[in-house]
């Protein structure tokens, strides 16, 4: 995988604790700069929490740093990444103002937790990219996380329990995006694996002479599903490697394979049955359509309960400040 695709992987899967990157430094900053209103080094106020200008610079350049292009920003890019950045701190701050009025706590238990399944969801090396890339230690990561946990607390204790979905929209959304529950061919096989290919002719002519398939793979096959009576259950084209696909998809009903070769060993193939591309009717694609559903309310639910909060929040910005604020410029070498 190339640098540029690295950091692609790194911006798609970490943007949320990105996001809360920066949020976690200016709030450190208010912190530490409880100064007067109209301080000049002060961009944005929110309910007493300060925005320094510096601290949002510094943040703006990484956000450009982070950038998928290695191209310049033109002007208009960069008045829309300052507004984006601003909203969000903005936002982000009334909704942990919130969490902390009503005593939602985070444990250092539920912290390390969330940091082991970081460990698991992205590759170490993206994950330490995506730190490097901002200056951060696992330690200052910490207090982010934190914060994310108590947003999403927030969410599921005061937003989304407001949230819900009726049977006609259930039925209207599906009616409306049908083939987005496009399936396509599938196929039900079973295999058996073995070391050689001496061993994987003997059990073929087996098969052949009216052995039970699930039976030697139990007994013989070295792969994992053997238990299962080499049951590799149902699947489409793309989830297994491309050349069991072109075997595999081109057996008939109760057909068993030639021998195939690959880098796990030596392996034999038995279709159980095929199904046809189709769009799933209702009641097989209801729990996909309901998440759908749910996931759109609750999105909506979340822009219009900040909006409460910023609209009765007090939300101060230095608009001179925040006009002439700009990223570093980038060190060359």
């Amino acid at each position: 995988m190339t640098g540029n695709s690295n950091r692609l992987l790194a911006r798609q899967g970490l943007s949320l604790l990105i996001g809360l990157v920066s949020l976690g430094v200016t709030l450190l900053s208010c912190t530490r700069h409880r100064q007067q209103q109209g301080h000049p080094n002060t961009l944005a106020e929110v309910n007493g929490e300060m925005l320094l200008t510096t601290d949002f610079e510094r943040e703006l350049g990484s956000e450009v740093r982070l950038s998928e292009s290695d191209l310049a920003f033109t002007p208009e890019q960069i008045s829309v990444l300052k507004k984006n950045l601003l909203d969000n701190w903005i936002n982000q701050t009334l909704l942990l103002q919130e969490a902390r009025r009503i005593n939602l706590g985070v444990s250092q238990e539920e912290v390390e937790r969330r940091l082991l399944q970081m460990g698991k969801d992205f590759p170490k090396e993206h994950l330490q990219q995506s730190l490097a890339e901002n200056a951060l230690s696992w330690e200052e990561l910490r207090p982010r996380v934190s914060r994310l946990i108590r947003m999403e607390k927030l969410m599921v204790t005061v937003v989304y329990p407001r949230v819900g979905v009726t049977e006609a929209e259930l039925h209207a959304f599906y009616d409306a995006h049908r083939e987005d529950f496009q399936e396509p061919e599938r196929i039900h096989v079973l295999q058996i694996v073995v070391k050689t290919y001496e061993e994987a002719k003997r059990l073929s002519v087996a098969i052949r002479q009216g052995k039970s398939f699930p039976e030697l793979a139990r007994k013989y096959s070295l792969s994992a599903d053997a238990q299962l009576g080499g049951d590799l259950g149902v699947f489409s084209r793309g989830v297994m490697p491309l050349q069991f696909d072109e075997i595999a998809f081109k057996l008939g009903p109760n057909q068993v394979s030639e021998v195939t070769s690959s880098d796990y060993g030596f392996h034999l193939f038995k279709l159980l049955d095929r199904y046809g591309p189709h769009i799933q009717a209702f009641p097989e694609a209801r729990r996909r359509v309901e998440a759908k559903v749910l996931k759109a309310k609750r999105s909506e639910a979340e822009k219009t309960f900040t909006r409460f909060l910023r609209t009765h929040g007090n939300v101060l910005v230095n608009d001179q400040a925040f006009q002439s604020a700009q990223a570093p410029v980038k060190k060359e070498g």
